[in-house]
């Protein structure tokens, strides 16, 4: 029960790592001030750059790989690992280092879902690339590829409760996205 409690906490807290923020910071930015205030890779890239982005998509992602792997070492089971990819998700969107405010999750949650569900987070990945390349809108690849991921993992990878982690993940995927779906209904989302 001890491992248990100590895994959950560490997925929580490993996820609530703002990486964006911190490798903002380290320039001398509150990326939190600028373009659209979100401490993800798609506003770090506005901010810093390309290299910025790749390396805050890669820490965030590593937020949520971590923590199921560490599951899987441990040997807690399959549930026991999606309940601690879903709780670095939670740390990333709720940061206990940010006044449980956070990114949008898409990076933690596609790096959780790698670790649980590799083929269907690689083809959610490669539907995002084409959609972002074609329309230049990652807040729209980004809410397509979330959509379809939780049928991917229902046809492809076939224990239920991976089809599970990815319903509250969806939600609230959905919900953090909800001024850039306005925006998008509106026609003013911003290209990158």
């Amino acid at each position: 029960m001890l491992v248990l409690i100590g895994l959950f906490i560490f997925s929580y807290f490993l996820g609530s790592i703002p990486t964006g923020y911190l490798l903002a910071r380290s320039k001398g930015i509150d990326i939190r001030d600028v373009g659209s205030g979100n401490i993800g890779a798609t506003n770090v890239a506005r901010a810093l750059g390309k290299k910025a982005a790749i390396a805050t998509f890669a820490g965030d992602a590593l937020k949520g790989v971590i923590p199921v792997l560490v599951a899987g070492w441990l040997d807690l089971g399959i549930k026991t690992e999606a309940v601690a990819g879903l709780l670095a998700f939670l740390g990333h969107c709720f940061s206990v280092f940010l006044k449980f405010k956070g990114g949008k999750g898409v990076a933690t949650g596609f790096g959780a879902c790698l670790a649980l569900a590799p083929v269907p987070a690689l083809i959610a990945i490669a539907l995002w690339g084409v959609i972002f390349l074609s329309t230049r809108l990652s807040s729209l690849a980004a809410l397509v590829a979330a959509l379809v991921l939780p049928w991917l993992v229902w046809f492809i990878s076939k224990p239920p409760v991976l089809f599970y982690y990815t319903l509250p993940v969806i939600v609230i995927l959905i919900f953090n996205h909800r001024e850039n779906i306005q925006r998008l209904w509106k026609g003013k989302e911003s290209k990158f």
